[in-house]
C-alpha cells in the first residue's frame, strides 16, 4: 500500500512545521477499482452497480489496531454490501477522505485479485492490509551500508 504523494506532502510538511494543522478525517473510505491507481491517487474504475459504495472506517482505536514494530492493520472485519451485478475483476484498492470525490490517502494493488459477479460479498480481514513506514529499514537497518553510501553523498 502506498500513500498518495499529495498526503505524503502534507504530513512532511506539517512535522517539519512547514503546514498549519494536519487534521485527520474522523471517517476513511475504503474503495475498490478494476484499473490501476497512480502515486497522485488518480485513475481508479470504480464499480457502477447501484449497490456498490465505499466501505466507512471510522478513524478511531475501534478501526485500527495500535502501530507495533512499524505495523498497523485493521482492528476488526468489514464488508462491502453484496453485490447484485457484477462488479468485474477487482485488482485495486484506494482508501479515501470521502464517501464520493475527496482526497484519496493511500492506494495499492491486492494480493489476491477477486472476480466479483452477483451475489458475492467483499470482506476485509483484519490483517488483509497492512500500513508500514518503509524508509525506516534502511536508517535503522543493522547492516547499514545503505545509509553510509547515502551519507557519503550528502556530507560530500
Amino acid at each position: 500500500m502506498s500513500m498518495t504523494t499529495s498526503i505524503a506532502n502534507k504530513i512532511i510538511n506539517y512535522i517539519l512545521g512547514l503546514a498549519p494543522n494536519l487534521i485527520p478525517p474522523e471517517r476513511f473510505y475504503l474503495g475498490v477499482s478494476t484499473t490501476p491507481i497512480s502515486v497522485e491517487g488518480i485513475g481508479m474504475t470504480e464499480p457502477q452497480s447501484s449497490e456498490y459504495e465505499r466501505l466507512e472506517i471510522p478513524n478511531d482505536k475501534n478501526s485500527f489496531t495500535i502501530s507495533t514494530d512499524n505495523r498497523l492493520t485493521f482492528a476488526k472485519e468489514f464488508r462491502f454490501p453484496t453485490s447484485a451485478t457484477n462488479w468485474g475483476e477487482i485488482k485495486y484498492f484506494f482508501i479515501s477522505d470521502a464517501k464520493i470525490g475527496g482526497e484519496i490517502w493511500w492506494a495499492g494493488k491486492l494480493v489476491n485479485t477477486r472476480n466479483v459477479s452477483a451475489s458475492t460479498t467483499l470482506t476485509v480481514k483484519p490483517d488483509g492490509f497492512v500500513w508500514t513506514i518503509s524508509q525506516t529499514e534502511d536508517l535503522f537497518a543493522a547492516n547499514n551500508a545503505s545509509v553510509q553510501k547515502t551519507n557519503k553523498v550528502f556530507w560530500g
